[in-house]
């Protein structure tokens, strides 16, 4: 089966291209066009019939995810499936499971079964689990067990996978080198780590990207290159070694979009407020403009508990800089686990952020939202303001008791 990417470049318009073009309001051959010069991807694995097919990159709306990592052994599946399931029903696009527990395999199965939006995973995490289970540490995370854990979550149904090639060894020992004041909080990154000095062998996932390729191209899978290197410092924003992963990623790039292969690329997450453009334009450029996805990014790093808030400041430049989709951020980010109660902030931040971006953007849908929105407030009515809030619920148990209010009536006469 041909994937999207060679089939746009036949000139070919897939039933997915014709299905999100309905849905961006997008002619069927701007699509077509995006996706040949790999600057659109299409979120659907062709093995798996029960998917919206879910469009991300330039000219369409911006998109959002949501990643739950849950670590603790104890779990109930039934929660993954609640936070899946909240976040569905809050309207957000695409879900991405990073669980590192006993249950990894029944959490992806039944999150497959159940939902019909695109579903993501990482791989190493799947694969360390499963190693350092058995071996109690990370050296036998060869070349086979890499390569078939991948083939696996592509025939069980996932619509994209996260690697992480970006921490090489050459770029690990440049890391030691720096004068970061951050660190790096990765936890992918650290089990590579890890995996090279017990064995002195390269990253997996970058030595052998181009059979990873192989494998994702039969089955149309995404691939999300990730930024293992990042500070955890604004301070740090996009520094030498963030530039020396993206000059990674800009090889492997090249070599997805050569082979027909989707590809999107992962920004830095934390990042001062004046530094969003240049830190998106300069990712976009070394990476062929494709897709760029943001968790964050984080304008200061004394915001605890208001994490969500405080994305959404960077979210919306991101977006006018350039960025196609964002990762909720929940109000204790790297604290806690992702529950049930935290997921809601960080959606509507989202939202917020596209809605804001979108009518600097001069998006026909998001003026007239707000025209709407203000011609409702002017007469009182509550019923369109709530129809048209980016945040319904937020109405509920608010009372408007404008008919017992003396100016309101006299106004009114």
């Amino acid at each position: 089966m041909t994937g999207q990417v060679l089939q746009a470049r036949l000139g070919a318009i897939s039933d997915e291209v014709r299905f999100v073009a309905k849905v961006e309001n997008k002619d069927t051959e701007y699509i077509r066009k995006k996706i040949a010069e790999s600057k659109i991807v299409i979120l659907k694995n062709n093995l798996r019939p029960n998917v919206h097919p879910v469009a991300i990159g330039e000219g369409v709306k911006p998109k959002i995810s949501l990643t739950s990592a849950i670590s603790d052994d104890s779990f109930n599946l039934n929660q993954q499936l609640d936070i899946a399931r909240v976040s569905e029903n809050l309207g957000v696009d695409v879900f991405v499971e990073t669980s590192f527990n006993g249950y990894i395999d029944e959490i992806r199965e039944a999150l497959l079964s159940s939902f019909e939006i695109p579903i993501g995973s990482s791989v190493l995490l799947d694969s360390a689990r499963q190693v350092l289970d058995e071996y109690g540490d990370f050296s036998k995370l060869s070349r086979d067990k890499i390569l078939s854990d991948i083939e696996k979550h592509c025939m069980d149904g996932v619509d994209f996978v996260k690697i992480y090639p970006g921490a090489t060894k050459y770029s690990l020992e440049k890391l030691k080198k720096t004068n970061r004041i951050g660190s790096v909080y990765c936890p992918c990154t650290k089990i590579i780590e890890k995996f090279i000095e017990q064995t002195n062998k390269e990253n997996p996932f970058y030595i052998y990207f181009d059979e990873i390729l192989e494998i994702l191209l039969k089955y149309d899978v995404t691939i999300v290159l990730s930024n293992g290197l990042m500070s955890d410092s604004c301070l740090d924003s996009l520094d030498s070694i963030c530039l020396l992963e993206y000059m990674i990623f800009s090889e492997l790039t090249k070599k997805a979009i050569q082979k027909g292969v989707q590809v999107i690329v992962e920004g830095v997450s934390h990042v001062t407020f004046d530094k969003i453009p240049y830190t998106v334009k300069t990712i976009k450029s070394l990476t062929s403009n494709v897709p760029l996805y943001i968790k964050g990014p984080l304008v200061n790093d004394c915001s605890f508990g208001h994490n969500d808030t405080l994305s959404a400041i960077g979210q919306t430049y991101s977006i006018l800089s350039g960025a196609n989709f964002l990762d909720t951020v929940n109000p204790y980010l790297n604290v806690e686990n992702v529950v049930p109660s935290h997921i809601k902030s960080g959606v509507v931040a989202a939202k917020i952020a596209i809605a804001s971006a979108n009518l600097a953007f001069g998006c026909e849908d998001e003026i007239l939202r707000n025209d709407k929105t203000v011609k409702s407030k002017n007469i009182f009515d509550v019923e369109t303001q709530i129809e048209n809030s980016i945040d319904k619920f937020a109405f509920d148990g608010v009372e408007f008791p404008f008919e017992k209010n003396s100016l309101y009536n006299y106004l009114n006469k």
